[in-house]
This record gives C-alpha cells, sequence and structure tokens, in this order.
C-alpha cells in the first residue's frame, strides 16, 4: 500500500511534472501574446493560485506566523526572485523573441544554477552530473538549431532574449536559496507567503501596465489560459519544484530544465500543428540520456 504513493512522491517525477507545467506555460504565454499583456498574465496567474490554496494557505501560513516574522527578509528575496522577477520577466521576454531563442537562453538554466551553487554554497559537482548536463545542453542545440549545428553560430540574441536571460538567473538564484528557506514554515504556507508578496509587489506594476492601454481582450480562449497558468505552473509546479528541490538539491534539479525544450516541441505538435522531425527526436533522446547520467548515480 506503501508503494504508489512514495513512487508518486519521486523527486524525479516532481521534477518531470513541474517543467512539462512550465513549459505549458510558455507556450500559452506566447499564444495569447494579443490577448493578454505580460504583466496582466503575470498579476492574475498568482491571484487565481491564491484563490485556490488561499483555504488552506493562509490558515496554514498564520498558524507560522511567528517563523515568518522571524525570516521575513528570506522570504521576501525568495518571492521577489520566483514570483515577481522570473515570471513577469518571461512573458516580458517573449513579447519580443522567437521560440528558438528562448530555448537557447532557457538552456543556459542549469549552467547558472551549478555555478551559483559553487559560488554562493561551494557546492562539488561530480563528473556524471557534470557529463549528464553537458550531454542534455547538446540535446537542446540540435532541437533549436532544428539539427543544423551550423546555424548555432548566427543565432543573435536581442532585447527579448536579454530579459529571458535575466529571468534564468532569477530562476536559478531562487532554488539555490531554497536552502535557506525557514525549516519550520510548512510548504504551504511558504508558497501563500510568496505568493501573497509577490501580488502585493506585481500590483503596482501592474496598474501602470492598464495606465498605458494595455487590457485583457476578455474571451472564453483568453479565461482557459488564465485558468491554466493559475493552477498548473503557479501551483502544482511551485509545490512539486520545491519539495524536489528540497530532496534532491538545486544542481540536481536544474537538470531537468533541459526538458523544457523537449516538452515545448511536443506541445507544438500536439496543440499547435507543428511538425515533429527526426532533430525533435534525436534532441529529446539526448535530453533524456543526459538526465539517466545525472541522476543514476544517485539513484544507485
Amino acid at each position: 500500500m506503501n508503494r504508489l504513493p512514495s513512487a508518486l512522491l519521486s523527486p524525479y517525477l516532481l521534477l518531470f511534472l513541474a517543467v512539462t507545467f512550465w513549459a505549458g506555460n510558455s507556450t500559452v504565454a506566447r499564444g495569447f501574446v494579443g490577448d493578454v499583456p505580460p504583466v496582466a498574465l503575470s498579476f492574475w496567474r498568482w491571484v487565481l493560485a491564491l484563490v485556490i490554496i488561499g483555504p488552506f494557505g493562509i490558515p496554514a501560513l498564520w498558524r507560522s506566523r511567528h517563523v515568518v516574522r522571524r525570516n521575513w527578509p528570506i522570504i521576501v528575496a525568495l518571492s521577489v526572485l520566483s514570483v515577481v522577477a522570473f515570471n513577469t520577466l518571461l512573458y516580458l521576454g517573449l513579447q519580443q523573441t522567437t521560440v528558438i531563442n528562448a530555448s537557447l537562453v532557457a538552456a543556459a538554466m542549469p549552467v547558472l544554477i551549478v555555478a551559483l551553487s559553487w559560488i554562493l554554497f561551494r557546492t562539488a559537482v561530480g563528473w556524471a552530473q557534470a557529463t549528464g548536463i553537458a550531454v542534455s545542453l547538446f540535446g537542446v542545440i540540435v532541437i533549436i538549431t532544428r539539427g543544423d549545428l551550423g546555424s548555432f553560430v548566427g543565432l543573435s540574441l536581442n532585447h527579448g532574449d536579454l530579459i529571458i536571460l535575466f529571468a534564468n538567473l532569477s530562476w536559478a538564484l531562487y532554488s539555490v536559496l531554497l536552502r535557506k528557506r525557514p525549516e519550520g514554515l510548512p510548504a504551504l504556507a511558504f508558497l501563500t507567503a510568496t505568493i501573497i508578496i509577490g501580488i502585493v509587489l506585481i500590483a503596482p506594476i501592474y496598474a501602470w501596465e492598464l495606465s498605458s492601454g494595455a487590457a485583457i481582450v476578455w474571451k472564453p480562449t483568453s479565461i482557459m489560459a488564465l485558468l491554466y497558468v493559475g493552477v498548473f505552473p503557479s501551483v502544482l509546479s511551485y509545490v512539486f519544484w520545491n519539495r524536489a528541490v528540497h530532496e534532491v538539491g538545486a544542481n540536481m534539479a536544474g537538470q531537468f530544465v533541459y526538458l523544457t525544450p523537449a516538452l515545448g516541441a511536443g506541445m507544438g505538435m500536439v496543440f499547435l500543428g507543428e511538425d515533429l522531425f527526426a532533430f525533435h527526436l534525436a534532441g529529446i533522446a539526448l535530453i533524456f540520456f543526459g538526465i539517466w547520467m545525472a541522476v543514476r548515480k544517485r539513484a544507485a
């Protein structure tokens, strides 16, 4: 009876689900550029997330208020890095860049996590994990260059790419600093606190966006998009990611970010009618092989 719940709570399964929902988040953001402005998407996703978890999270947060009061600087910092900066910058960047370039920039996140882990905490990286990172990175390059590695040299970065780079740097720092999350603060209370802080900080930016004339085009598809980002990448991905990082560490968790371009290719085929080519399959195989190399020694 205990085996099934244990398997379902495997940190590697949780990481896979988290990045799957995040890949859908980027797909939705790209697909609704004309209907949902970037800051509005960021603001309303967290309002919806708070509505969902509030009945459970707010009481848990109230019970842990003394822990929050003692540790508010790190909680605010983690909220700024994740809820505020990462998501808002991601949506802003996707207004100005291509799917290929965005995937290329996102591929730097695991490397950023490893580098920040070493800089801040001197976290060592084993040869198996380093090799796995390299193999997965090569798989990402195969996908974003469509199998033509020569085109990698000709890729250029625009303002949107730089914004997404800062978004990924913010998330990498958040993942590394998660080890500083107060031990006495339950996961649900922590998530609720970061969401509330994030909403308060995003609200003035959203007000500015509204004053500039940008507004949501309300229609069934826009509502569905908001509901998706409010439930899956906002609540479930954060719960799954935070739990998995606590169990396996930021470096190992960062390896799973390489799945995002592969999952994005699959979602593009299913939801946007895009074709699946041989280079997609080759890149996806390399990504999974790299992840297997990185986790097999730990799992042994």
